[in-house]
């Protein structure tokens, strides 16, 4: 419940949102880059 609750994924928006983030996130790390910055770079 936690797990589920913490991943924002209790509707279709909030687990949408969850996984595109994740995704991004994973990829920049593949390619060596800032997580964080690649996000930052994506919010201007």
């Amino acid at each position: 419940m936690a797990r589920k609750v913490s991943q924002c994924s209790k509707n279709l928006l909030g687990a949408t949102t969850y996984t595109r983030i994740k995704s991004v996130v994973e990829t920049a790390r593949l390619r060596g880059e800032d997580p964080v910055a690649v996000l930052m770079a994506l919010r201007r």
